[in-house]
């Protein structure tokens, strides 16, 4: 399968990809440049994605929400959990 570099550096990822893949427009990617000419693109996990790690004042790991969160209502909640 072959895709095309836009005139802004965008690379589309085909249809097929994002749908087999479950991929949404907002979700992260790690690119890394192997050798000249090849590179790796993967999809970051969930934590990477939404939240980060970190230890709450009764010393329990949990996962704080970066601060451009939308709000996590029922529906969010439930959409997340389906994803699973």
């Amino acid at each position: 399968m072959t895709t095309t570099l836009s005139t802004q550096g965008e690379v589309a990822i085909p249809d097929e990809f994002r749908e087999a893949d479950h991929l949404k427009p907002g979700d992260n990617f790690e690119m890394r440049r192997t050798a000249p000419g090849r590179y790796v693109l993967e999809k970051l996990g969930r934590a990477e994605n939404h939240a980060t790690r970190c230890r709450s004042s009764y010393g329990h790991d949990v996962l704080a929400a970066p601060p451009d969160a939308p709000p996590l209502t029922p529906k969010v909640v439930k959409e997340l959990l389906d994803e699973v």
